[in-house]
């Protein structure tokens, strides 16, 4: 008898004491199920019900089924997990008809059924719905849409309340004022127009409507956002110029300057033009004078044509010299378009959508060359500069930021276009920054790329460009080239781009000659040890020693460098306004410092001013930058007049290589305006209680008194939180309008009393009114503001819905659905959920500063028709909803558009016996769509799949199903069917064969891949690499990962991870549709003491660290964590003998308490002599050194192993089974095995081996193979 065979019987006679015959087997038991139940136990026909139900089983025995039985229908019950012994919940979702309904409960497995109650019924109610009162506000609009100030402008829209109810006001919010409407009596069901009738001051304005009514949710239109209206005294018709002598006429008649030469050209400046319809603003065409278009406003909103000619707010064409400088374009479909042109400079403009409408381009070029455009603002939605066929063209300093995220493109170099340079420009939040088609001789250097949902610089049909010294920030990715040649990339920064590069083509180069080497990648985890052009010279060299690979092709980064180049960025400080205070007639000097460390003056500094609603009151004020040293600092300044009020305002600064700064970083600095001729006071103002929680109801209460006897416009009260935690940067007030009580001898009483719904901390209060002259007045005086304290709790807000509006949906379109969740103390939510047509859906964060507020979204497609939806949070034992009635809304029948979705899956075991085995697939759709079904079909049988992670469609969900085989041949596939009628079968034909009749290798099914995962560390970001995964037989085509339940696919993936464990999963998937997955625990930081992983090249103990060499070849990964129990997996891509030493602590487990497996057998603890006797044989020893226990693992090879250890309890001994089974004796007796493990750490050693195995050897090399000799364990070990 071996002796394996001997210790495994002595141990467990040793476990389990003698063994009686003729004992009794254990007894098989029947499930038992409990706490059945249903939540919230009363509701309406729109309330989603959740039946639930405990299922227990002595045995672990698995349900075949759980059902809840509904007035005599049975359905089929849910449940997350596999520990029956204590029991899993088991649930089923449904809404409910109105009435009395009954309900019981059944379980039903291999041992027997269970039914709850044991007799008769439980009872639920369900009363009608009630639909709520609804107000909806349309057609919003004002006329004329332009006009100046003598004008009488008439702001009107639509009521309408499904309830016939009329409303308490409707109000035109103009530049932040309420103003009221007048309300016609009418039919409030089908609506009523209510309008307002003012004139306007000077410049662009900015409204949208409010209305409400008693026991309503409030209405507003627009939704979001600001309609605008524009005022102007200096306002010129259209021009319309054709050649030559038309320009002269026109400049002659009237009165501008030159002659037209090129040392004197016809200067065209200071005016505006407002084409609201009819046509674009400037057209000239076949010139041969010198022009210059300066300090013009040019408004075009007007989209009625549909000739490029008709519909661009500058047109020009077949002509040479041409300037259009510091000019201000606001533009719905182009703002300049140029053809057939030569010899044009475009500089320092700003280029704007014109409203309504939005979609511009701003600079549209058609056969141009000799074309400059620098220094120029670019806010447009759709696109910033195209170019056709152009040449000789510099593009530089330009700033482009896109107003709506993810709808628009940057620069697009199309067809031929050729000699051009592309530099310092900043591009951010931008779909497409930069795109290169079929082009050629291109310099694009110096330009800062960031923020897109797609490619930072997109290459195609292209070559000879020269990219350089570009900086490529988090985009989707980082430069995509396809079907180019010639590409010429070195010397940028690639920095956490999803995709840092891709490469289809096989003719480009990734970096110049050595030393200035390639690019610095953000994500590459080579190492810097040697130098010279083949990296074979000991000593670093700032660049790694190997190539960095490019995805799409066979191209390579040679000279990746470690550092990336520097871009220097400017500073603004000591920013304020003089005078602090003032009335309407004071002239406010703003003034801030700018200053760069290496003397590069910006492209602008400016001062952006908003009203206490955000809205804008000027346009931003571009700052005076005086001449002088900017290394030590310069004092920009800009002069205006404000109206009355609290004026917001915040500097920035903008330079020509891509940086922007701002000051303050966040928020704004503010001050107050008051009124040089106010009729109007406000008196004995106040505020109580002083203290309170968000649910306390605070009454705010002012005296209004005008010297006319008229009413004010509007009486507000400011909220502003000055010590709020979490908030270190001022903020808006809040701003709320009081309602008019009564008269009194004190004058007229306006008060509100309302809930606040802040941040907790102090808030400063005051009140201010506007009398009927637009002026303003305050209480108390500024510096004098009331001080209350505020404790409040979480809140959801600001839901919103997009593309479109609540009212504008159609099937065809997947929306994102998102919910603003805020918390206090930045305390993180279990969930935030939004519930759809009583469907629960996990909403995705995007931020992580709670106590400002995070954004949740959830995207899907809706089905036509009408649909309810509120947003739920969890935060420990509290829950919250928003709203408190349903959303309702309405779903237009769209396009017939669907993309079926992806299914992937294979099956692994589920550890729990020989024949349980876990399918799972993958379901991805690209439209968002939930699935139908997600089905396993097996042997002919067909099985439905539950999903396991978050259902994120458009991300992916995976489901499993876990079933009993027997041993034999099958074969499975799996199906889904998305909700929009989309299927998809996986294999996409024959099936997949899962072979456990254990036929000889040649008869068995194609062999599995093996998934292995490699992983770095920096901080908390985590690079996960999967690499190192191979397929025996054929290729891997597949590599999805799960994250701490977040799901993503490819073969390198980057998280940023918190502080703790994590669960790491990797699935792998051949061409033959077989799959192997690998799971990891993944510590980051430090976790107190505990058990402790390789993190990046060192071993992180709760009390210290270790290092290990990186350069074996080794791989060593903690898998799984348990009470007294862990798993590890070593791996090696080089075979050979080795150590694995675990690190135990002292105080905790003794020395004769451990036990370990390999690849679930038990391996014998042997003396370090005995082990050199037996080098063929796996085994460990323990040993004490430096107040720890070492373990000391001898593996033959390492090529992949599962080690567990565990500690034997002190009180195994007492345990008295209550049968003799044997087979029952054994399994108890591991399970007494996994006890109590505190903390292990692991070092691998790699040593010398032969043919024979493990060579130990003495100080002189004499080898100690069969010598009965001590071995120095001291020595053996590599620490």
């Amino acid at each position: 008898m071996s002796r394996v065979i001997r210790c495994m019987l002595i141990g467990i006679l040793v476990l389990s004491g003698f063994i009686p015959f003729g004992a009794s087997y254990p007894t098989v038991r029947t499930p038992t199920l409990s706490e059945g139940g249903v939540n919230p136990s009363t509701g309406n026909t729109t309330t989603l019900f959740t039946f639930q139900v405990k299922y227990i089983d002595s045995n672990n025995t698995p349900p075949t089924a759980v059902y809840v039985y509904i007035d005599g229908q049975p359905h089929s019950m849910w449940w997350p997990g596999y520990n029956y012994t204590t029991g899993e919940w088991c649930y089923y979702w449904t809404r409910l008809s109105a009435g009395n309904h009954s309900y019981y409960f059944t379980a039903i497995n291999s041992n027997g059924s269970y039914r709850l109650p044991s007799s008769g019924s439980y009872s639920l109610y369900v009363a009608p719905y009630y639909v709520p009162p609804r107000i909806t506000l349309t057609s919003g609009s004002v006329t004329p849409r332009q006009g100046n100030t003598s004008t009488n402008f008439t702001f009107s829209v639509r009521y309408i309340h499904n309830k016939g109810w009329s409303p308490t006001f409707v109000n035109v919010v103009i530049d932040g004022v309420a103003r009221n409407m007048s309300v016609p009596q009418g039919n409030f069901s089908s609506g009523i127009s209510c309008t307002y009738t003012t004139n306007l001051s000077l410049g662009d304005h900015s409204y949208y409507f409010l209305a409400s009514t008693p026991n309503t949710t409030g209405a507003r239109y627009p939704s979001s956002g600001f309609l605008h209206v524009y005022v102007s005294n200096h306002l010129r018709r259209r021009i319309w110029i054709c050649n030559n002598n038309e320009l002269l006429w026109y400049v002659r008649t009237n009165g501008f300057r030159g002659n037209g030469t090129q040392d004197d050209p016809f200067i065209i400046e200071n005016f505006e033009i407002n084409m609201s319809s009819g046509g674009g603003c400037i057209y000239i065409s076949n010139t041969t004078y010198y022009v210059v278009l300066r300090n013009l406003t040019l408004h075009h909103t007007d989209l009625s044509y549909s000739s490029f000619t008709r519909n661009t707010t500058i047109y020009l064409e077949n002509l040479r010299y041409f300037r259009i400088e510091q000019c201000k374009l606001y533009a719905a479909n182009v703002g300049i378009y140029l053809k057939d042109c030569g010899d044009v400079h475009i500089k320092e403009n700003d280029f704007a959508d014109g409203y309504p409408h939005r979609g511009m381009i701003g600079i549209y070029a058609d056969n141009v060359d000799s074309l400059v455009v620098e220094d120029n603002t670019f806010r447009c939605s759709f696109e910033g500069i195209r170019i056709y066929r152009g040449r000789y063209i510099s593009i530089n300093s330009n700033y482009f930021s896109n107003p709506e995220r993810d709808a628009s493109l940057g620069i697009s170099l199309y067809n031929g276009t050729n000699n051009v340079s592309v530099g310092m420009n900043l591009l951010k939040s931008i779909f497409y920054p930069l795109r290169v088609v079929n082009s050629h001789g291109i310099t694009i250097f110096a330009n800062n790329l960031s923020l897109s949902t797609y490619g930072g610089l997109y290459i195609r049909n292209s070559y000879n460009l020269t990219v350089t010294n570009n900086t490529l920030y988090n985009n989707a990715y980082g430069v995509y080239l396809t079907n180019s040649r010639g590409i010429h990339v070195y010397s940028n920064s690639f920095l956490n781009n999803s995709v840092q590069a891709w490469d289809d083509g096989s003719a480009n180069s990734w970096n110049t000659y050595y030393p200035i080497g390639g690019n610095y990648w953000s994500d590459y985890s080579g190492r810097d040890n040697f130098s010279g052009p083949g990296q074979n010279i000991s000593g670093s060299d700032g660049i790694g020693d190997t190539p960095y690979r490019i995805p799409g092709g066979n191209n390579y980064d040679h000279y990746p460098i470690l550092t990336p180049p520097t871009t220097p960025t400017a500073f603004l400080y000591n920013g304020g306004v003089f005078p602090s205070s003032g009335d309407t007639s004071t002239l406010f000097t703003f003034f801030v410092t700018y200053r760069h460390p290496e003397g590069v003056r910006p492209l602008w500094v400016k001062v952006h001013l908003t009203d206490a609603y955000g809205s804008p009151l000027l346009d931003s004020l571009i700052m005076t930058v005086p001449e002088g040293d900017y290394r030590e600092g310069v004092n920009c300044t800009a002069t205006t007049g404000l109206p009355s009020g609290v004026v917001f305002y915040y500097f920035e600064a903008v330079g020509s290589i891509g940086w922007q700064v701002r000051y303050p970083e966040e928020g704004a600095l503010h001050l107050t305006v008051h009124s040089s001729n106010a009729s109007a006071v406000l008196t004995n103002s106040s505020v109580t209680p002083q203290r309170g929680t968000s649910s306390t109801l605070f009454t705010f209460q002012t005296y209004f008194r005008d010297t006319e006897g008229r009413d004010p416009e509007g009486v507000f009260v400011f909220l502003d939180p000055i010590e709020a935690e979490g908030r270190e940067e001022e903020y808006i007030p809040v701003v709320y309008e009081l309602k008019k009580l009564y008269e009194t001898s004190q004058g007229v009483c306006y008060g509100l009393s309302r809930e606040i719904t802040l941040q907790s901390g102090y808030i400063q209060v005051w009140f201010e009114a506007e009398d009927r002259d637009h002026n303003r007045v305050r209480d108390p005086a500024e510096g004098d503001e009331f001080i209350i304290y505020v404790e409040r709790t979480e809140v959801l807000k600001d839901p919103e819905i997009s593309p479109g509006d609540w009212e504008e949906l159609n099937s065809s379109t997947a929306v994102n659905i998102s919910i603003v969740y805020i918390d206090p103390f930045g305390r993180v939510p279990d969930y935030v959920g939004v519930d759809v047509d009583g469907v629960t859906y996990t909403m995705l964060p995007t931020g992580r500063n709670y106590t400002r507020g995070v954004s949740y979204f959830y995207i899907s497609r809706f089905t036509p028709g009408n649909h309810i939806l509120y947003f739920e949070a969890k935060t420990g034992d509290r829950i919250y909803r928003y709203p408190e009635e349903n959303i309702v809304f309405y779903v237009e029948r769209g396009a017939a558009i669907n993309h079926p979705p992806q299914l992937t899956g294979g099956v692994r075991s589920a550890l729990e016996g020989e024949n349980v085995y876990i399918f799972y697939a993958t379901y991805l759709d690209m439209d968002w769509d939930p699935p139908i079904s997600v089905t396993l079909h097996i042997d002919g049988a067909i099985f439905g799949m539950r999903p396991v992670t978050d259902p994120v469609w458009g991300r992916g969900v995976k489901y499993e199903i876990k079933l009993n085989l027997s041993r034999e041949e099958h074969k499975y596939y799996f199906t889904a069917t998305d909700s929009m009628g989309g299927f998809r079968k996986c294999p996409e034909s024959g099936t997949f064969i899962l072979n456990l009749s254990g036929a000889a290798e040649s008869e068995r099914s194609p062999s599995p891949p093996r998934a292995v995962i490699r992983y770095s560390l920096n901080g908390f970001n985590a690079i996960l690499d999967g690499s190192g995964s191979y397929d025996p037989d054929g290729r891997i085509i597949q590599y999805t990962w799960t994250v701490d339940g977040q799901f993503t696919t490819g073969m390198v993936t980057q998280y940023t991870l918190s502080q703790g464990y994590h669960r790491i999963e990797l699935i792998v998937m051949d061409n033959d549709g077989l799959t192997d997955r690998w799971e990891m625990i993944l510590l980051v930081g430090e976790e107190g003491e505990g058990w402790a992983v390789r993190v990046a090249g060192t071993v992180i103990l709760g009390y210290g660290e270790e290092e290990i060499d990186e350069g074996e070849g080794y791989h060593l990964v903690l898998r799984e964590i348990e009470d007294g129990r862990a798993v590890i997996s070593v791996s090696s891509e080089e075979g050979g003998a080795g150590v694995v030493v675990l690190y135990i602590n002292r105080s905790i487990v003794r020395m004769g308490e451990i036990a370990l497996t390999l690849d679930g057998k038990p391996i014998e603890r042997l003396s370090p002599a005995e082990i050199a006797n037996n080098p063929e044989m796996p085994a460990y020893t323990v040993v004490e050194k430096n107040g720890e226990i070492q373990v000391i693992l001898y593996l033959p090879d390492i090529d992949r192993h599962t080690i567990v250890i565990s500690s034997l309890s002190e009180s195994a001994g007492k345990i008295q089974p209550s049968t003799n089974s044997l087979l029952f004796y054994l399994i108890l007796g591991v399970v007494v095995l996994l006890t109590t493990l505190v903390s292990a750490v692991f070092a691998i050693s790699r040593r010398r081996h032969t043919a024979n195995g493990f060579l130990l050897s003495d100080e002189e090399g004499t080898s100690l193979i069969g010598r009965s000799v001590a071995v120095n364990w001291d020595d053996f070990i590599e620490e």
